[in-house]
């Protein structure tokens, strides 16, 4: 019997850690891999061409990659899209012609997939990962030839900073042979003059696009070095912008509107939630820096508490920002980046600060790693369960495993998120953005609420679908601002319906995370998706080599998500990493097999 408990800790330890590596290194991933041991395939050509029209921005990335070995393969392409952005298309070439893909539900999807990859055609299917990381399967990528496919994504363009506003656009892991790059700007509100190009040579020129005045980037050679992010930058005047698109008898926009400051600055009890585990030991001296620029831009009626956590956080004292015991916690949280430090449990420090009442608490953490999934969940839960509490978070890093949850934390809660992956990016617009206003903001059509997509210090980007005419209204300190009439869509802009329709998407997911899933929720979804073209976790996009294809027989079920097993207080820890005393009983069970073998009690066939 203890051998038997003995080999099945340690095999469950073993496992647990395997199965966190590959999911890692999937998450890492970005081109197209083949199925099997090959490595990677060759990059040899990367198109973008980037057409905004602010507030959205709608990309189409080309890309052709070389088979260099001597036999056919089936490949995966992993493409991490922004965290705003959503896929809504998918073009792959079979014969030197472009086939673009449909949009059907994921298990369907899948099952085509399978029966024509028996019959050795040329399927391609894009599916959603974790996160905001998408795969293209695709069969066969034929041996000693070149593959292109062609990916279209759209997002709203919500990294501000005042006036300007930023894009960037990921470089691939390696260099291709050919990189052309094309961009178009244009603000229906105006824009405050030519953008910058930040990480590629070129600029832009002014030009007519639409009807309006914007600008385009100046043709490029065709050779370039693509060795690291791009950023469009560009800046915009103070005034509301829309894009639209009709649908069916319905106008669907979305606009960025400018929010006024308020009049009166309210007392604020911030509460700083500092995690100080073994893998923020990086990122503490920009925990520092942050901390020391909050406490500059509060006044002298407000308090703040710091808390620092790992397993389990430290008591919270709310001080007045001048008090000496804040410095020396702040002192306190630099020594500690020599530490070894333990693991992390964020249960425990959300319990602590939806215990503060009408506080605004800023989780400042690099999220964890897998382990911490099911931890995150269950704090999600309890913010929603126990309202009042206002959340905003700092990521730090560049992890993305958990990424998705801590957005939702805060959007749920009403605060800000904001993703700091180096120390350079910590800006002070950003930290008057975590101190903007706590009060909440609602844009209404004809009394109907729009969904707010993002939030910054001075401006608010929303979504909805409007009847001809609809009269805009801001609501904002307990007051109602008319905005106008909606402008009519006259032309459709690219992307807005998949910014609309994955906006709507988001929400439906954050009740299936909360209260499970149910088939009224996952029908909208699936509606929402098939009629604006959306990959979502219940959809796919396939791509066939004819249209018959499409009509194959398949077994009518839907695809299920995999839900995360819901932890349980009641017998034992919710703790994502092992406490004290669960360590000890490993290293019990350790030094138990060691003395069973060595007594010869227990023998291992040779």
């Amino acid at each position: 019997m203890v051998r038997t408990l003995i080999c099945i800790a340690l095999g469950s330890l073993i496992a647990q850690s395997s199965s966190a590596q590959l999911s890692a290194q999937s998450a890492a991933r970005f081109g197209l891999f083949p199925r099997g041991e090959h490595g990677p395939l060759r990059l040899v050509r990367y198109d973008v061409d980037v057409r905004i029209d602010h507030p959205v921005a709608a990309t189409t990335v080309t890309q052709e990659f070389l088979n260099p070995t001597r036999r056919n393969l089936e490949a995966y392409y992993y493409y991490p899209v922004p965290p705003t952005a959503t896929v809504h298309d998918l073009v792959l070439w079979v014969a030197g012609k472009p086939r673009r893909a449909r949009i059907m539900e994921r298990q369907k999807a899948r099952e085509i997939y399978q029966r024509i990859v028996s019959r050795q055609k040329d399927p391609a299917i894009v599916e959603r990962l974790a996160g905001n990381l998408f795969r293209i399967r695709i069969f066969p990528v034929l041996a000693k030839s070149i593959t292109r496919i062609q990916l279209r994504f759209a997002q709203p363009v919500v990294d501000a900073e005042h006036r300007w506003r930023r894009l960037t656009l990921r470089h691939p892991n390696e260099s291709p042979q050919i990189l052309r790059l094309s961009a178009t700007v244009s603000a229906s509100g105006g824009l405050l003059g030519p953008p910058t190009l930040r990480g590629f040579p070129g600029e832009f020129v002014a030009d007519t696009i639409f009807g309006q005045r914007g600008y385009r980037l100046a043709r490029n050679a065709a050779q370039r070095a693509f060795s690291r992010d791009v950023v469009i930058a560009y800046g915009v005047r103070d005034a509301p912008h829309f894009a639209g698109a009709k649908h069916a008898q319905r106008a669907l926009i979305v606009a960025e509107l400018p929010v006024a400051e308020a009049t009166q600055h309210s007392t604020q009890r911030l509460m700083l939630l500092v995690d100080r585990s073994r893998s923020m030991r990086p990122y503490l001296m920009t925990a520092h820096r942050l901390v020391e620029l909050l406490r500059q831009r509060l006044t002298p009626a407000d308090r703040v508490a710091l808390v620092e956590f790992d397993l389990l956080p430290e008591q919270c004292r709310w001080l007045a920002i001048a008090d000496r015991s804040l410095d020396n916690q702040l002192e306190r949280l630099t020594a500690t980046a020599t530490d070894k430090g333990l693991g992390t449990a964020f249960v425990p420090v959300i319990e602590q600060a939806l215990s503060e009442r009408r506080a605004h608490a800023v989780l400042i953490t690099d999220g964890g790693d897998d382990y911490h999934r099911v931890d995150l969940d269950r704090a999600l839960r309890l913010i929603h369960d126990r309202p009042g509490t206002r959340f905003s978070v700092v990521h730090l890093g560049t992890a993305r495993g958990n990424e998705q949850r801590l957005q939702d934390i805060a959007r749920l809660s009403g605060g800000h998120y904001l993703q700091l992956a180096q120390p350079s990016s910590l800006t002070i617009a950003k930290v008057e953005t975590l101190l903007s206003s706590t009060s909440p903001v609602r844009v209404f059509a004809d009394g109907q609420p729009l969904q707010v997509i993002a939030r910054g210090a001075k401006q608010i980007i929303v979504t909805g679908a409007l009847t001809p005419g609809a009269t805009l209204s801001l609501a904002h300190d307990a007051e109602l601002n008319a905005i106008g009439p909606a402008p009519a869509a006259d032309r459709d802009v690219a992307g807005v319906p998949a910014v609309y329709a994955s906006a709507a998407i988001d929400q439906l997911m954050n009740e299936i995370k909360l209260f499970g899933e149910t088939p009224r929720l996952v029908d909208q979804i699936v509606e929402l998706s098939l009629a604006h073209r959306v990959v979502s976790d219940y959809t796919a996009l396939l791509a066939t080599e004819n249209d018959a294809q499409y009509e194959l027989p398949t077994s009518g079920r839907r695809w299920q998500r995999r839900a995360a097993p819901r932890p349980s207080t009641a017998n034992g820890s919710y703790h994502a990493t092992p406490e004290p005393h669960e360590w000890a009983l490993m290293l019990l069970a350790l030094a138990a097999l060691v003395y069973a073998r060595r007594s010869g009690w227990l023998v291992f066939p040779r």
